[in-house]
């Protein structure tokens, strides 16, 4: 069963994911958590898991996370 987080990738594959979605976010921050996932090729769920560890550590703000 799939899960909808990346609490199975490792810690430097979690840091990479969250580079790649702030770097995706800089140059388009209109993006939605759908098209951030297709676009890196992820799954929604660890666009989420990442955003909201994003948002939590002040490097994105006014992030819809729902």
């Amino acid at each position: 069963m799939l899960k909808n987080n990346d609490s199975s990738m490792t810690t430097g594959a979690r840091d990479e994911l969250r580079l790649r979605v702030l770097r995706a976010l800089e140059s388009n921050p209109e993006l939605s958590q759908r098209q951030l996932a297709a676009e890196l090729g992820v799954s929604l769920g660890g666009v989420n898991y990442a955003l909201k560890a994003l948002v939590e550590r002040g490097f994105v703000k006014n992030a819809c996370l729902s």
